[in-house]
């Protein structure tokens, strides 16, 4: 599986019911196309450490906004 299709999955277990209609591309912003706030974005970016055995920089993902940004820093980091 791809990396870009692992993160949509995982994003896609923390869309809250009124938004899982909304379909998630590369360019899907967290924040305003899926409602995010601060928890959601913890919770899918602690997913994402554990699934891939990485460790983000909290100061730089502070800053993330899209899927596509989300898979740039796991490709850095792997």
């Amino acid at each position: 599986m791809a990396i870009i299709e692992k993160i949509i999955d995982i994003i896609k277990l923390e869309v809250d019911d009124e938004h899982k209609d909304v379909e998630i591309t590369a360019d899907t912003d967290l924040k305003d196309d899926l409602y995010f706030n601060s928890l959601n974005i913890v919770v899918v970016i602690n997913e994402i450490e554990e699934e891939y055995d990485i460790q983000f920089d909290y100061n730089e993902i502070q800053n993330v906004r899209t899927v596509k940004e989300i898979v740039n820093m796991i490709n850095k980091l792997l």
